[in-house]
């Protein structure tokens, strides 16, 4: 699986502000983290250093009122960047290639690399989440999990909007006119 590199800020430039903005990754520090209980993996050094950046800048968190303005922000930034694919289908490499490795718990390195961004994507989105909506996918370990909970509960509220909404209106409204054809 070929990747694209993605563009660094360089060190010495100043964080920017006004705009929520999450810088991860670090060429002296590298950042892994994993859906599993920390256990000790034998791995190479060298693939663990990333230069990856990301940087996402919304107007606001994603609340209860404005899924559809907050997903205008973040696709955009996802399909930027090739990471589509972590949100809907994703291919996860095997954790370990050979028994050996296993055994060794020796890590396949495309699955590092796989978990190194799908981590750093879900770090991000969860920092554009209000704490009504994080409360509402508590669990979601990876990108997927997590676009899948959001997609279908705000599917459910607007499908309530849509169709539910309208017609306890329209009966409601019938129920007034006949209340008043009565008096």
């Amino acid at each position: 699986m070929a990747t694209t590199p993605v563009p660094t800020r360089p060190p010495s430039s100043p964080p920017e502000t006004g705009a929520q903005s999450i810088l991860i990754g670090a060429q002296a520090t590298p950042i892994i983290t994993s859906a599993i209980p920390l256990q000790s993996f034998v791995e190479d050094e060298a693939s663990v250093h990333s230069n990856f950046v990301f940087s996402l800048k919304i107007s606001e968190k994603l609340n209860e009122k404005n899924f559809l303005i907050w997903r205008q922000q973040v696709e955009p930034y996802v399909n930027a960047h090739n990471l589509d694919d972590f949100l809907v289908s994703p291919v996860i490499p095997l954790r370990f290639l050979t028994p050996h490795d296993r055994a060794t718990r020796t890590l396949n390195p495309e699955f590092r690399q796989w978990r190194l961004k799908d981590q750093m994507l879900l770090s991000c989105l969860h920092s554009t989440l209000s704490s009504e909506i994080l409360a509402r996918v508590v669990g979601s370990s990876h990108v997927y999990e997590l676009w899948n909970r959001l997609i279908a509960y705000f599917h459910k509220q607007m499908f309530v909007l849509n169709c539910v909404l309208p017609y306890l209106i329209t009966v409601l409204f019938r129920n007034i006119c006949f209340v008043f054809a009565t008096l």
